[in-house]
């Protein structure tokens, strides 16, 4: 549903679906603050896969009302569970993916998030790991560019047990924020 109108004198609702009569208004009754209830189509005239695919409580009526247009529209064939499974998933997998980042937010927190506590965890890194070497660069508008860091320990090692040689590889950012992650390895005396 989608409201109209919301105010100290009328409420009116409608279906999301434009084509759809479904629909509720409301006045106040002078002088209390009590409703009436003026005029109420109740009768979608919409289908429920245009009216679920986003419901917040997919409950058992929900997802059998799906199904059932779903079904009625392909009567011929046997339904097995992994292909209602299937079926479902494709139709909500916006909602499961939007759910799952959602998830991965209040896990990790945001990238924003993230992005704003480097400068505190390269602060950190360099403090507690004598030699190093931390930076980030940011733009004009002092947004996050890019960023370097080398431990001091590994540096070290580098110099006085390591092969003089660095093997570089990138892995690709596939998230909001694209960019490359750029790491360098390096090989000892034993490989």
């Amino acid at each position: 549903m989608k409201t109209k109108h919301s105010n100290k004198i009328c409420y009116e609702i409608y279906c999301e679906i434009e084509k759809c009569s479904w629909r509720l208004y409301s006045k106040r009754i002078n002088p209390t603050d009590e409703f009436e209830i003026r005029t109420f189509n109740s009768v979608h005239t919409c289908s429920s896969l245009e009216i679920h695919p986003n419901h917040k409580h997919a409950n058992k009526q929900v997802m059998g009302t799906i199904l059932h247009e779903i079904m009625r529209k392909t009567r011929s064939k046997v339904w097995r569970l992994n292909e209602i499974s299937r079926d479902l998933n494709a139709l909500f997998y916006k909602q499961v993916w939007r759910a799952k980042q959602y998830a991965m937010e209040l896990l990790l927190g945001s990238s924003e998030e993230c992005f704003s506590k480097l400068p505190i965890y390269y602060h950190n890194l360099k403090k507690h790991n004598p030699g190093t070497v931390a930076y980030i660069q940011t733009d004009s508008k002092d947004c996050f560019e890019c960023c370097f860091y080398g431990i001091g320990s590994t540096i070290q090692a580098f110099k006085h047990f390591c092969r003089k040689v660095i093997i570089m590889d990138g892995a690709h950012l596939k998230g909001y924020f694209k960019g490359t992650i750029l790491h360098a390895v390096a090989m000892d005396g034993n490989n």
